[in-house]
């Protein structure tokens, strides 16, 4: 049987989990019933199929939302102190069995969201998506007119997908803030990097960031030496590349 080292930092997060006082209310476990109970895709008719696709991406959205309100209420009263959990970002991490990045961002989130109060409702009630949320939390920052725009600014975001969204606001931002193109452009700039790793088992490890030029040139650059699909390449294009 073949084994694995588990990370040290997993193992903390899963003793934490295991240590916290956790009482679950009783609306869970009622819920929980709830959703086991849903009927079975297949014995519902064509129609009735869209509405439950609809509907459970509503009902996830609102979960979702409602997780990162009662972060946003330990965070305000520092339950991670009483429990001796460290931050509530690894606190909410050892929870949802998630790393410490994630847990981090979700009480990030919480924190924003205190300030944006038609963002939260339409988050709550499962109008407008995590992603939406993210993207109007970002602009938040950065739109000085934010405030006098939001509730707009979600009306729009409760018809239109995040990456329509993203351009609005980037118009936005760019109307408001001349020089925020050439800070994106900096920042981008700054990320530009790529890694080379012997992985030590007969594979190289490759990953990084570059810009749009020397991305093009790259790829421009390994398609000399990458082979066309045949009959019978069963291949992906990426283990072509390779």
């Amino acid at each position: 049987m073949g084994f694995f080292e588990v990370p040290a930092s997993a193992l903390r997060r899963a003793r934490l989990a295991d240590e916290l006082p956790v009482e679950t209310p009783a609306v869970f476990e009622q819920l929980s019933g709830q959703v086991l109970a849903l009927p079975d895709p297949g014995e519902l008719t064509a129609e009735q199929r869209l509405g439950a696709v609809q509907a459970a991406a509503r009902l996830q959205t609102m979960l979702e939302a409602y997780q990162t309100q009662v972060a946003g209420v330990c965070d305000a009263q520092q339950d991670s102190r009483v429990f001796a959990a460290g931050t509530t970002g690894s606190m909410v991490a050892a929870l949802t069995g998630q790393n410490r990045a994630v847990g981090s961002a979700i009480v990030g989130r919480a924190r924003d969201l205190r300030g944006m109060p038609h963002v939260a409702d339409a988050y709550r009630a499962g109008e407008i998506t995590g992603r939406h949320v993210h993207l109007l939390c970002r602009a938040a920052g950065r739109l000085p007119r934010f405030a006098v725009l939001e509730a707009d600014l979600v009306a729009a975001a409760a018809v239109i997908e995040p990456a329509v969204l993203a351009q609005v606001l980037a118009v936005l931002v760019a109307q408001d803030r001349p020089e925020a193109p050439d800070e994106d452009y900096r920042a981008a700039r700054a990320k530009r990097g790529l890694h080379i790793s012997d992985l030590g088992n007969g594979l190289y490890r490759v990953d990084g960031h570059l810009d749009q030029v020397a991305g093009a040139r790259l790829r421009d650059a390994l398609a000399c030496f990458t082979d066309p699909p045949a009959v019978g390449d069963d291949r992906t294009p990426s283990q072509r590349l390779a």
